[in-house]
């Protein structure tokens, strides 16, 4: 029988914990890995630890979307299942994502429920706040929590179609706020996830919540996913991850895909004694850096250099802008030769292909 390995809270806490301390720079892709597009720091936590979001896709996709692990800090399962889309070794196609592991890292530290300030921040947003105690405490005011407005200045800024918010343990997806809105996605989120349909109503009215303060507004959809206390390591990363990239109808790609992209035209001119090289290479995951690239002829390297000469054909067919070109002459004496060039991969792709031809 195969052996089912269930988290038990302390785990997921130390292995969230691990998996927050924050890699790669702004714009950064890492080779082998994810496709990140951005990683963007949008606020700080009252102890000063950053709120650190990645967008991950397509940026042109038509829906935006974004994904919350974690808002109280002893709820750990959604931070594992942000960030194996974060650090995967596959590419998130379809949609733009943008992945927040945790709002409140400081709780997730402490592994406690509120923020420093001993702040529930799913009580703090200014939708039918009202001023609560105990662990619901909401704060001296609406927003009045760091956490809580870097949060809303983000969501405002990018305006996602599709808000997912990750939560323990009531095992199941709202059909309140957002879920009451589409009821197409709250059921396709059950479904890919095995999760029954629950109202989440705080025993009467959620005061304060994030869901409800953008649904409220009409902003777009912002549903609730409560997991059990105990889900196991392969259900976040697998089932889970799958069934919520799905629900917002994206896809995993291969990282292979993500490799440069080229094209290579060998012209001899006999005149010259000479071989005329030229074509075009990009990288989607770098799109504003020119590729490097290798040239050899019959094994041996005879130049290396950037394509960076402009490319105008490009736009038309692959949408790329900025100049991705490059064209030199190579010296050659008569008879049958083969040119081959390599280039360099800039993001996430496996590889750095190659392409040659062989002239007569």
């Amino acid at each position: 029988m195969k052996r089912r390995t269930v988290m038990t809270v302390a785990a997921v806490a130390a292995l969230a914990a691990a998996l927050l301390v924050p890699t790669g720079a702004s714009g950064a892709a890492t080779s082998g890995g994810t496709p990140v597009n951005v990683r963007r720091v949008i606020g700080y936590s009252v102890q000063h630890r950053p709120i650190v979001a990645y967008e991950l896709g397509n940026p042109r996709a038509r829906t935006t979307a974004v994904l919350l692990g974690q808002m109280h800090g002893n709820e750990h399962a959604g931070v594992v299942l942000a960030r194996s889309l974060v650090h995967g070794s596959r590419s998130i196609e379809g949609i733009n994502l943008w992945v927040v592991p945790t709002m409140n890292p400081d709780g997730n530290v402490a592994n406690t429920r509120q923020n420093a300030h001993h702040v529930d921040l799913n009580r703090n947003w200014r939708d039918i706040w009202r001023p609560l105690t105990g662990i619901y405490y909401s704060g001296p005011y609406p927003l009045s929590e760091p956490e809580t407005r870097a949060m809303r200045r983000f969501l405002l800024a990018i305006k996602p179609h599709y808000i997912v918010s990750l939560h323990q343990p009531l095992h199941g997806v709202d059909t309140t706020d957002g879920g009451a809105l589409d009821h197409a996605f709250r059921n396709r989120l059950a479904r890919n996830l095995g999760l029954p349909l629950k109202p989440f109503r705080c025993w009467s009215v959620c005061h304060g919540s994030m869901t409800g303060w953008y649904t409220t507004h009409r902003y777009g959809i912002a549903d609730t996913i409560e997991f059990g206390w105990h889900p196991t390591t392969g259900y976040l990363t697998g089932r889970a991850a799958h069934g919520i990239v799905a629900a917002l109808g994206g896809y995993f790609g291969s990282l292979a895909a993500h490799n440069p992209r080229s094209a290579l035209r060998v012209r001899l001119v006999p005149s010259e004694d000479a071989a005329h090289l030229a074509g075009w290479a990009f990288d989607r995951d770098a799109i504003g850096r020119h590729v490097q690239f290798a040239a050899s002829m019959d094994g041996v390297e005879v130049k290396s250099g950037r394509a960076a000469l402009p490319s105008p054909g490009l736009d038309d067919a692959y949408g790329v802008t900025g100049d991705h070109g490059f064209a030199f002459d190579v010296p050659v004496e008569p008879g049958q030769h083969t040119f081959c060039l390599t280039f360099g991969n800039l993001g996430a792709g496996t590889a750095d292909p190659s392409r040659c031809v062989t002239t007569a």
